[in-house]
């Protein structure tokens, strides 16, 4: 007996309309799915990148403070070091004015080890620096070039070298000891004392300028950034 209640059976065109329907339905809600995975990425990606941001604005703002310290007792220094190398350069210099600048004479000076670059370096590492925007990207990396300039060794190598020159034959500084005092007194090869004396004041005074120098160049870097920072928007 012929079932009345059954439902007849979908044509063959209704069933393929049905089923790419139903197709469509899961391709546009696995589209949604990478959209809104996407735009949350991005927005976790938006976060990590202000953070990072930050960090990096403060290690610059310290930065700032040590290269301006830095600046300012090396320009002392520096004009301390020219009143001696213009007493050597004076027509009327004696062997009494050299012995006197040796005994004024003051070898030290403020040299920067390192900056205060731990999440520059960390980002660096770990990769993250491509979360930041490319043109901060790029002011990092002309600012870490700059202090490199600041951190070069060449010029201090260079100086030791004539201090350690010039005390293994004469005595420089006030020094106590009678017996080191008696080093100045009795120079036997007058011009090699004073081109040594000279050589080694002069080199203090180029090296100096040279520092102070890189050391501006890259305390304007780091205030540049600071101030792009500044107007960076993460909206």
């Amino acid at each position: 007996m012929e079932n009345k209640t059954s439902k007849p059976a979908l044509p063959a065109g209704r069933y393929f309309k049905y089923a790419i329907g139903e197709i469509v339905l899961v391709v546009i809600g696995i589209l949604i799915a990478l959209q809104i995975n996407s735009w949350n990425q991005n927005r976790l990606d938006t976060i990590e990148a202000k953070k990072l941001t930050k960090s990096i604005y403060n290690d610059i703002v310290r930065d700032t403070l040590l290269l301006t310290n830095h600046i300012k007792e090396n320009e002392d220094l520096l004009a301390y070091n020219t009143i001696l190398l213009n007493k050597l350069k004076n027509d009327n210099a004696t062997i009494h004015t050299f012995k006197k600048v040796a005994e004024d004479f003051k070898p030290n000076f403020w040299n920067l080890e390192s900056f205060n670059n731990t999440t520059l370096n960390s980002i660096e590492s770990s990769g993250k620096i491509d979360l930041l925007e490319d043109d901060l990207k790029i002011k990092l990396l002309e600012y870490k070039i700059a202090q490199n300039e600041c951190l070069s060794k060449i010029n201090m190598e260079i100086y030791l070298n004539r201090i350690n020159d010039f005390s293994s034959l004469y005595n420089f500084g006030r020094d106590e000891s009678k017996f080191l005092k008696k080093l100045n007194e009795n120079i036997v090869d007058v011009r090699r004392y004073a081109n040594n004396l000279n050589s080694l004041v002069g080199y203090k005074n180029f090296m100096m300028k040279g520092y102070i120098s890189s050391s501006k160049k890259a305390l304007k870097k780091a205030r540049l950034l600071i101030d792009y920072i500044n107007n960076l928007s993460y909206d």
